[in-house]
């Protein structure tokens, strides 16, 4: 139907890593806006550019400041992302890191659509004076989705009145009303550890306590890890730490072909650790009594399978 515009929300499968404003995108769509916003139905409509590395940068985020700075606090906001905000520690974080900044204020009722996950999935979250309901769409891959399709929103005097998911193929259903008493509180990196010394995120600064890494560079976390070592200050930043903490998906312990965490504090004799369960995206290794006095812990990931991914690092008592 050519009443019905098409609106493009970019997002790793459009961008590189460390690229600014889309420029591989623009080399084919050179007009369109990476970012842009407008109002429908009394709603405030905005789309988002996720980058590469789930992330909208400091530009992306002073716009979207000034954007929202001109609307009513209570109007409804419906941001379209392509990578979803909430739920991600480790990959994909920093979308949540923005939101949460420049809707700290707002009362109107929000809304998150995103891809990017093969499922669908529709969870509600909440911020200081509202809740955000972030729908998880996916039509594609049919192979991997039991029923794809898509939702249809129905704006009505600037609120979503309904929503309807309509299955490839045939077959609709309408969405039950949501319980918003019920909203999770936004995971935040290394948000639930305790008595921290001193944090390191990947793509802020880590990049000279970095000795070794064979892994993929998505500029704010590492993926596919095959091997990475980290060189960090004990003596200088975590004097007195006992425990490490790693924001990290590292699989399951125990499994087949399990990843590995070793450390040192000479970068020669290497202590395996045992893995344990990771809870809000960190995993706590105690620090041997042996490297606590030590000047530098390494630390060394050996990547066994594909679900190998490094956030950052924390020193703790």
């Amino acid at each position: 139907n050519p009443d019905i515009a098409a609106k493009l929300t970019l997002g790793n499968h459009d961008t590189y890593p460390y690229e600014k404003n889309a420029g591989l995108f623009h080399q084919v769509f050179k007009e369109y806006p990476t970012y842009s916003s407008f109002d429908l139905a009394g709603a405030h409509i905005v789309l988002l550019c996720g980058g590469q590395s789930g992330d909208l940068g400091e530009i992306q985020t002073a716009w979207l400041q000034e954007d929202i700075d001109k609307i009513p606090a209570t109007q409804t906001v419906i941001f379209f992302v392509h990578q979803p905000p909430f739920g991600h520690v480790v990959r994909e974080r920093g979308i949540s890191e923005s939101i949460r900044k420049v809707f700290a204020s707002h009362e109107g009722a929000m809304w998150a659509i995103c891809g990017h996950k093969h499922h669908n999935s529709t969870k509600v979250f909440q911020l200081p004076r509202t809740t955000v309901v972030q729908d998880i769409m996916i039509s594609c891959n049919p192979k991997k989705v039991k029923k794809p399709g898509y939702w249809v929103y129905g704006l009505k005097d600037g609120q979503v009145q309904t929503r309807i998911y309509r299955e490839a193929g045939s077959g609709f259903r309408v969405a039950k009303p949501l319980d918003h008493s019920k909203a999770r509180p936004i995971p935040i990196p290394f948000g639930n550890t305790p008595n921290k010394l001193w944090t390191l995120f990947i793509g802020n600064g880590d990049r000279e306590y970095l000795v070794k890494a064979k892994a993929g560079d998505v500029e704010y976390w590492w993926a596919y890890i095959r091997e990475i070592v980290y060189k960090l200050p004990l003596g200088q930043k975590g004097k007195g730490a006992a425990t490490l903490a790693m924001l990290a998906d590292l699989g399951t312990a125990g499994a087949e072909n399990s990843n590995q965490v070793l450390l040192s504090s000479s970068g020669e004799d290497w202590q395996l650790q045992a893995l344990p369960a990771q809870r809000d995206g960190v995993y706590r290794f105690s620090i041997p009594e042996s490297m606590r006095t030590a000047q530098d812990l390494y630390v060394k990931i050996l990547g066994k399978n594909a679900t190998c991914y490094l956030g950052g690092f924390a020193l703790c008592q």
